[in-house]
């Protein structure tokens, strides 16, 4: 589709589309994707899932709204059609099967954290890679071992490695992986920003030191540090080396708060979100029988 996502032409499209192969829903994952888009997908006789963190649009005319963020039972979704369904909190965190399988594990990590990994998203927006590598060469901590996730064409990969050509540290800088469940599934601690990864990282029960990388993730880091689930390292333009230095190393010393952190994350993520999501989906409007796996039933 070529249209400017959210207008009419792009919802003209997207309908033409769905009719030219059946489809009994639209999913519409996006931030364009507001009350006019939803009335005309609506209006054209479509089933419509809206994924949505914010509770921006003016009006909801979507029959099911998915808000996976810890802070969305406290958003005001009260303009929406009386038939609109709510999917709302961690119950309903969006995990793919390479994260479900093999089935996580309760190993407790050891009594100093060793194993290290950041994963910042694709762009790098205030160099914030490069400080958290600046605080990790200056580490006294011993044998760490630090995987960073990024995009093979960050522009200051070249510098960051002269930087560790001399380190004791064990920096890996591993580009555009897809194996990002097993990555998180090594690691002890994580520094990540606050965004979806932070729903996957509870899943695995990873200690996390959060950055606020957009507005729209405050809230729920916010609430994941009231409940001493995180450590905050501050919002991404306020990021400094001490203060990631600082945390980092008091998070790897401090056994008890790690362990009470991957509890408290633990619980929030089961990974039976996406089933939810779907057993709803399958099952509402568009006639349990013609999907013979909709009568599954959850087991957890």
């Amino acid at each position: 589709i070529t249209a400017k996502p959210g207008s009419a032409a792009d919802a003209a499209a997207t309908i033409a589309i769905a009719n030219n192969y059946e489809a009994k829903w639209i999913v519409a994952d996006g931030y364009y994707f507001g009350g006019p888009f939803q009335q005309r997908v609506k209006a054209s006789g479509h089933n419509l899932l809206s994924i949505d963190d914010d509770a921006s649009s003016r009006h909801y005319s979507s029959d099911i709204i998915v808000n996976q963020n810890i802070s969305a039972p406290a958003l005001d979704y009260s303009a929406r059609e009386t038939y609109t369904e709510m999917l709302l909190g961690t119950r309903y965190a969006l995990l793919r099967r390479d994260f479900l399988h093999p089935p996580r594990s309760t190993c407790s990590s050891p009594p100093t954290a060793t194993n290290i990994l950041v994963t910042l998203g694709g762009g790098n927006a205030m160099g914030v890679i490069e400080t958290v590598v600046d605080a990790i060469l200056l580490s006294s901590l011993d044998d760490l071992h630090v995987i960073i996730l990024l995009s093979a064409s960050h522009p200051g990969l070249p510098t960051m490695l002269e930087k560790i050509a001399a380190s004791p540290v064990t920096i890996d800088f591993v580009k555009d992986t897809t194996r990002v469940a097993d990555h998180m599934r090594w690691a002890h601690i994580a520094i990540s920003a606050g965004g979806g990864t932070s729903w996957e990282l509870a899943y695995f029960g990873i200690p996390t030191l959060l950055i606020v990388a957009a507005e729209n993730q405050r809230s729920s880091v916010d609430e994941l540090v009231a409940r001493g689930a995180v450590a905050y390292l501050g919002s991404i333009e306020d990021l400094t080396v001490a203060t990631v230095l600082q945390e980092l190393e008091k998070l790897c010393h401090d056994w008890p708060r790690r362990q009470h952190m991957a509890g408290a994350l633990y619980d929030l993520v089961d990974g039976l979100g996406a089933h939810r999501v779907a057993v709803r989906l399958l099952g509402m409007r568009s006639g349990v029988a013609d999907f013979p796996n909709a009568g599954l039933q959850e087991t957890g």
